[in-house]
């Protein structure tokens, strides 16, 4: 890192986060266990285990199926009912992405520029893990965002926050691809003549860095405000703080699940309900994506990968189900896929219908 990105990096980060970051990532450039955070130990980042997964998927014939669910995303949509909602946020429409993992190789980029372009969305998020690995080099993640930045084009732009793959050192050649990045910050998009907060925290899980008393202190009491954080471990200390909503992923879904639905491993220090798709806490309503790549092992089984679009109505609207409804698959071997049209989304709002053959 030369001088002068240090200097910028400190003015907007903190002198001594930025030191403790940078120290943080030099040991876990040679420990594969845990960080100074909220994590447990990094089962999925031991190298005995990955290949012993690998192993495992090759000897049983599975590594074709667990590649093809990788690819295979899953579209839908939520509402997110916001009491006294500026009328002029109605509609807003959110775009999620978390985990990139862009790469992977497999040809994920493409894949996703693919099926974001189709797309209608205002603003864009992107909460964290840009890239596979979680040490070593960390340039060739640019040009694998490159690839994916013309299907994010939108009237309010790209917002993200860094995830524990990712190093502090991205920042400027992630904002080098249009990618504004929030390190317990907040920005905000004027949406019609109202002001909308992002705020975006560091990484909560292996870094530790977060600061959310930071992060909001410019945001005026009563604006409206949309958090973003790598990992769902800042429930408790996010509400009460008057977000509308609480964007994050991590955990992948479980990324590996057992015909049913249950995550053998969810790498968060929360509760379970927290780990995947929408939840509330003492009226904080959230979504933990299951991820749009994979971690570890380029395999998903029963957990497939998700790209959501968020839609703010007011609360007083008939609001989404938390159950899951039918989703839209998107199968690589589709030429193509339709675009999801709004006058197909089901009664509860969730998911839109299953588009015929």
């Amino acid at each position: 890192m030369d001088r002068e990105t240090q200097r910028e990096l400190s003015s907007r980060y903190g002198e001594e986060a930025l030191r403790e970051r940078l120290l943080s990532q030099m040991s876990r450039s040679r420990n594969n266990f845990r960080g100074p955070g909220r994590g447990r130990v990094h089962y999925w980042y031991m190298k005995i285990l990955v290949n012993t997964a690998k192993l495992v998927l090759r000897t049983t014939g599975l590594s074709w199926w667990g590649r093809k669910n990788a690819m295979t995303f899953e579209v839908h949509e939520t509402e997110i009912p916001v009491h006294d909602l500026p009328p002029a946020l109605d509609n807003l429409r959110i775009l999620h992405l978390s985990d990139l993992h862009l790469d992977s190789g497999h040809g994920l980029s493409e894949r996703l520029a693919d099926e974001v372009s189709q797309l209608d969305f205002d603003v864009a998020m992107i909460t964290g893990d840009f890239r596979f690995d979680d040490k070593g080099p960390y340039l060739p993640v640019k040009e694998e965002v490159q690839k994916i930045m013309p299907a994010l084009d939108c009237e309010h732009g790209v917002f993200g926050v860094l995830g524990n793959h990712d190093f502090i050192e991205f920042v400027p050649l992630l904002e080098e691809c249009g990618i504004q990045i929030l390190m317990n910050e907040a920005r905000w998009i004027d949406v019609n003549g109202t002001k909308l907060w992002l705020v975006g925290v560091d990484d909560p899980h292996h870094y530790e860095q977060d600061d959310l008393e930071r992060a909001v202190r410019d945001v005026p009491q009563g604006d409206a405000r949309v958090l973003l954080a790598h990992s769902p471990e800042l429930y408790e200390e996010a509400s009460g703080l008057g977000f509308y909503l609480y964007l994050c992923g991590h955990t992948h879904g479980g990324q590996f699940r057992l015909p049913g639905g249950f995550a053998p491993i969810l790498e968060a220090s929360c509760p379970r309900k927290y780990c995947a798709g929408p939840w509330e806490h003492h009226g904080l309503l959230g979504h933990t994506s299951r991820g749009v790549g994979s971690s570890g092992v380029f395999a998903r089984f029963f957990c497939p990968p998700e790209i959501v679009i968020h839609r703010l109505v007011p609360a007083n609207r008939e609001i989404m189900t938390k159950t899951p409804g039918p989703s839209r698959r998107i199968d690589p071997a589709r030429v193509n896929p339709a675009r999801i049209d709004p006058a197909r989304v089901d009664p509860a709002g969730q998911h839109e219908q299953p588009t015929p053959a």
